[in-house]
């Protein structure tokens, strides 16, 4: 079994190992350094890591807020609101959180003409893994979250809509 688990991405690994386990509590990954040893820091509590991507993720679903209520939240984690700009994020980050729960994320805009940026290090973002008919063109909505469903990502009020939301860390 160790020879096939070492074959496997480590987050397929994992997986294997920890399928009894029935909560997203701590997982704690390895990672290569320059010298050959491996980081042991435990993740904080709660987060998930997915070291292809190079991040960890955190679902808060277990009250609603508004986008800069989600946003102070991470903060207090040393996280950010997630930025899911790519399809294999948008996977990963649809595995951390219940079906029944949109989440608030880490991409908005400034005003209806500008462009959809990631918030964490303010780049364009020109990928992103839109749901159906969106992103809607409303003035007031600048600010982006995923669909419960995992169908993709949605322009909604930043000011109005209470959501879940997930958290990022480097790893």
């Amino acid at each position: 079994m160790a020879g096939f688990l070492v074959s496997l991405p480590m987050h397929l690994a994992c997986q294997i190992m920890c399928a009894g386990n029935s909560t997203n509590g701590n997982v704690t990954f390895g990672q290569n350094t320059s010298t050959g040893k491996q980081n042991s820091s435990p993740l904080p509590e709660g987060y998930i890591a997915f070291p292809d991507i190079g991040v960890a993720y955190k679902s808060h679903h277990t009250e609603l807020v508004l986008w800069n209520e989600a946003q102070r939240r991470c903060r207090e984690d040393d996280a950010v609101l997630a930025l899911v700009d790519s399809l294999k994020k948008l996977e990963y980050a649809m595995k951390i959180k219940p079906l029944t729960s949109a989440s608030h994320i880490g991409i908005r805009r400034w005003s209806k003409r500008s462009e959809w940026k990631g918030f964490k290090t303010d780049p364009l973002v020109s990928s992103l893994p839109w749901a159906p008919y969106e992103p809607t063109y409303g003035a007031d909505e600048n600010c982006a979250f995923m669909w419960m469903d995992g169908r993709g990502l949605a322009a909604g009020n930043c000011y109005k809509n209470i959501q879940h939301f997930i958290c990022e860390i480097p790893i």
